[in-house]
């Protein structure tokens, strides 16, 4: 075996510049289905299945001649709904977004300001108040309720306007993420996209469901925050235990 030794010049050889053209930033990987809806005919299925097995304990299994297995065929119709779920599945690689980025990202969609909200302060009790003071505290507290609730009916429609638009902007946000960060989306092993428009982002809740677009902002968090590290060795050995 020959030993390869790098020497201090050498080491000085290396161009920093050539070292970073090589670099990347971190990437995370999130599974994404094109048919999630097949879960809900699986869940069926599912179902079906059990009251088949439960009729099979019942009548221990007996069958006139010719009569068709029904599990047989029901353990077809699961491998297939299974292979269909599973030729629907992509596997979305995501790039960590850079702080540039995100300042980008909130720039262009500011969260709005706000609206001002009650703030008067609700009247204090006295130590070891008297009757009198007491009810009287009653009488001003039930008051300041009162002033609040007031408040809140009269600017309901601005609160509401806010919200609305809060949540919009959010939704914005995470769309540009997902255009931004996507770095390939593969099926099968294959890729299919190497970049997903804005556009296309903005579509992804009604295509394919607000929990898988929450699957790939949490990706993308993931890649942006992850610290890189060498993983683990991968073998067997390790946790594997042999027997003298």
């Amino acid at each position: 075996m020959t030993d390869i030794n790098v020497s201090a010049e050498s080491a000085q050889s290396i161009d920093l510049e050539a070292w970073l053209g090589g670099a990347t930033v971190a990437e995370a990987s999130v599974d994404v289905y094109q048919r999630p809806d097949l879960l809900a005919r699986i869940e069926e299925w599912q179902r079906r299945y059990e009251r088949a097995e439960d009729f099979e304990r019942q009548t221990g299994g007996e069958r006139s001649a010719g009569e068709e297995d029904p599990l047989a065929a029901l353990d077809a119709e699961g491998e297939a709904l299974l292979a269909d779920l599973a030729a629907s599945r992509s596997t979305w690689y995501l790039r960590a977004l850079s702080s540039a980025d995100e300042q980008a990202i909130n720039a262009a969609h500011p969260l709005p300001e706000r609206p001002a909200t009650f703030s008067e302060k609700p009247p204090v009790m006295q130590n070891r108040p008297t009757d009198a003071q007491a009810r009287a505290f009653i009488k001003a507290y039930e008051a300041w309720q009162a002033r609040g609730e007031q408040y809140r009916l009269e600017h309901e429609a601005e609160s509401e306007a806010w919200a609305q638009s809060t949540t919009a902007a959010l939704i914005a946000r995470g769309a540009e993420k997902i255009a931004r960060s996507v770095a390939r989306i593969e099926v099968g092993g294959e890729v299919i996209a190497t970049a997903v428009t804005l556009e296309q982002a903005r579509s992804l809740p009604e295509r394919i469901g607000e929990v898988q677009v929450g699957k790939i902002l949490t990706a993308i968090s993931a890649a942006t925050e992850l610290e890189p590290t060498m993983p683990a060795p991968f073998s067997r050995r390790g946790s594997e235990t042999t027997q003298d």
